[in-house]
């Protein structure tokens, strides 16, 4: 069944200042579906939609230590797993993007990674995590 969304996985393996989605800066559009990305972080002006572009809630983590080969998993307050990532290489303090379908305004998920989770409520239609 084709219900008209997408799935998108970018991944970097670059480093700074290349981003998993790089446009130089511009804003993204998130409308829907899965997004997660991996690269390279610049710091306060990445590549990321802004609160008026981003149609359905994404947060920009900073700071993901990605280990090669090992799960990125996507968690929801109860701990339901949402989305499972491996990444085929490794990166300290990446940046990431994700969003998902199952996001909702005032949620709180969490990102783990092999020794690190960052959790996160999504206050806003763009959030970054630091």
């Amino acid at each position: 069944m084709n219900d008209g969304t997408a799935n998108v996985y970018a991944l970097s393996q670059v480093g700074l200042p290349e981003e998993g989605l790089d446009c130089d800066m511009a804003p993204i559009a998130i409308e829907g579906g899965t997004v997660f990305t991996v690269g390279g972080f610049i710091g306060d002006m990445p590549s990321v939609p802004t609160s008026e572009t981003a149609k359905q809630p994404t947060v920009l983590l900073s700071g993901l230590d990605i280990v090669k080969d090992e799960p990125v998993g996507i968690y929801d307050a109860s701990g339901k797993l949402l989305d499972t990532v491996i990444i085929p290489f490794s990166m300290r303090r990446s940046a990431s993007l994700v969003s998902s379908p199952a996001f909702k305004l005032g949620g709180t998920y969490t990102v783990k990674t092999k020794g690190l989770e960052k959790t996160f409520t999504l206050n806003e239609p763009f959030t970054a995590v630091r």
